[in-house]
Order: structure tokens, then C-alpha cells, then sequence
């Protein structure tokens, strides 16, 4: 092969590698935005000291991590020191943290020794979501799972409490959360049945 000929080959890889990396930028500048995350609408909630809880304030909102937890769970178990820790390393950046506990039959003062022993209750609240309002609001389905809520009350993450720390930065540098689903290796939690409105009377029982 001449020197010419050489010279024009490596000039129709370096167009073909320049046509490949325009194409994807071309790609990557047209894909629409991600659509943010629709806020959640969800009521006051009280911890196991009695205290009432707001997630979205006014006056000073911030990101909130929810951990669905379980006295019963081994993996929760295993976890929750874990979260004890990470509460404590982000209170200083102003992320709330709370421990959730909605399976049906658990009891309060279950719930507290099993939070205590693992240095939950000097970390963060607890919280006894005996109706599991809370729990389906925020869509946990497993123990331990972490739902990360912006401070706008946007969910940004769901999944294992392992992956957490990554959109939590995220988020707190302003960037855009990439991953927002994991898988969770634990325990499906049980919540209460869901309680609705009295069905009506069949008709040829009502009162006219």
C-alpha cells in the first residue's frame, strides 16, 4: 500500500468515527426531558414519641429519606445500623431520615426494642404505620426499602437502602437523579387492609 493510499484510509476512519459521535449527539440533544416526578400529597404523620411530622413545609423544606423496616425480617435487621449511620452522616446536610414500620401485626413496643437494639431511636424517628396509609402513599412494597422524596415532595428514588447514596447526592447537588428503581433483596411487608367507605345496602334492604 502506497503512502497515499494509507493516508486516505485513515482519513475514512477518522469521518467515520467524527459521523458516528455527531449522530449521537445529534440523538442525545433531540431526546425529549425527563418529566419530573409529580409531588405526593400526603397528611401529617406522628412518630412513636408523639411527635407530628410534615413533609412538605413552607417554611423549611427538605429531602427526605422514608426506610421501611421490619422486626422479623433478617435483611432488615442486618440493615438497620446501616441506616442508623446514614441518617447521622446526612442530618448534617439536612436530610431527614425515618424508620417505618407498617407490617399489620406488629406491636409498638416491639417495634421500639427492635429500634433500640440497633441504634435506630438516637438516629432518626420511628414511626408506626399501623394503617399503612403511609406505606402504599410513598409505594414501598418490601423491608428494607428506601423511598427518597425531594423537598418538594417528589418521590426521586425507590429501592434498596445499598443504592441510596447515590441519588441522594444526586439530588443534593442539584443533579438529576439517574437511576430512581432498584430491586430490594428482603421481605414483602404485610400491611392491615386497606379501609374504605361502608358498601352501600342492597336495595331491598334500604330504609326509603
Amino acid at each position: 500500500m502506497t503512502s497515499g493510499q494509507w493516508r486516505v484510509r485513515r482519513l475514512g476512519r477518522y469521518a467515520a468515527g467524527f459521523t458516528v459521535a455527531l449522530l449521537l449527539w445529534l440523538n442525545l440533544a433531540s431526546a425529549p426531558a425527563p418529566k419530573p416526578a409529580k409531588p405526593l400529597s400526603l397528611p401529617p404523620f406522628a412518630d412513636l414519641s408523639g411527635k407530628r411530622h410534615i413533609l412538605v413545609t413552607d417554611q423549611k423544606p427538605s429531602t427526605t429519606v422514608f426506610v421501611f423496616l421490619a422486626t422479623d425480617c433478617p435483611v432488615a435487621s442486618r440493615t438497620a445500623p446501616g441506616i442508623a449511620r446514614l441518617a447521622k452522616r446526612y442530618a448534617k446536610r439536612g436530610v431527614r431520615f425515618f424508620a417505618v414500620y407498617p407490617n399489620e401485626l406488629e406491636s409498638d413496643d416491639g417495634v421500639l426494642r427492635h429500634a433500640r437494639d440497633r441504634g435506630l431511636l438516637t438516629a432518626l424517628p420511628v414511626v408506626r404505620d399501623a394503617s399503612g396509609n403511609l406505606t402504599r402513599t410513598l409505594g414501598a412494597g418490601f423491608t428494607p426499602e428506601a423511598v427518597l422524596v425531594s423537598a418538594n415532595g417528589a418521590v426521586l428514588y425507590r429501592g434498596n437502602v445499598e443504592s441510596l447514596v447515590v441519588p441522594l447526592d444526586a439530588s443534593l447537588s442539584g443533579k438529576p437523579v439517574r437511576v430512581t428503581k432498584t430491586g430490594v433483596a428482603g421481605c414483602a411487608l404485610r400491611l392491615a387492609a386497606r379501609v374504605g367507605p361502608p358498601s352501600p345496602a342492597p336495595r331491598s334492604l334500604r330504609r326509603e
